[in-house]
């Protein structure tokens, strides 16, 4: 029979608490560090952490958003109608991704003294424990701000040129009918 000393278990475990750490560590600066915004949330949609990506996207610091900001309380995506896509992250695990029109100014459960708005694609994933329960969710925003404002702009200056042919249409038209109008009488 093969035996531990109490010494080389407490080596053991003292081994695998470092290597658990260092884990830990490892995993806080991919997200702390990643050029991507995303904060994640408890099993009731209560942000728990959030990296500087996203406070700087929102003007947010930890004291302001970590444990009062909630999905479930954000009248801006109940309002844009998304609720139903972030309760089917939570109740059936399914992934949501949308566009939203997010002025944190307006809304009302928190208040972020540097808040911003922005227009967003986000994407909720859902965090599974081993027995597919959800447990977190990650979300992630990509700000469209500058992409929409330069659709609208080239669909604003489309319609101008619409109008413009349409104008200079009817002045050819009218031209050419003036000139079978002469050509009869003459």
């Amino acid at each position: 029979a093969f035996a531990l000393s109490s010494f080389e278990v407490g080596e053991r475990r003292k081994q695998a608490e470092e290597e658990l750490a260092s884990s830990e560590e490892f995993l806080n600066s991919v997200i702390e560090q990643s050029p991507v915004s995303l904060w994640i949330s408890d099993s009731e949609g209560t942000l728990i952490k959030l990296n500087q990506s996203c406070r700087e996207l929102f003007g947010a610091t930890d004291e302001e958003a970590v444990g009062k900001y909630s999905f479930f309380k954000d009248n801006l995506i109940e309002e844009q109608g998304f609720m139903p896509l972030v309760e089917n992250v939570f109740e059936k695990g399914e992934i949501a991704r949308f566009a939203i029109d997010y002025d944190l100014p307006k809304v009302e459960h928190v208040k972020i003294n540097g808040a911003t708005h922005r227009i967003l694609d986000v994407t909720v994933s859902p965090i599974k424990d081993m027995h597919g329960k959800v447990t977190n969710a990650i979300v992630q925003h990509k700000d469209i701000t500058k992409l929409k404002q330069a659709e609208e702009a080239l669909k604003e200056y489309s319609e101008r040129l619409e109008q413009m042919v349409e104008k200079r249409t009817k002045e050819l038209k009218d031209a050419q009918d003036q000139l079978v109008r002469r050509e009869k009488l003459a």
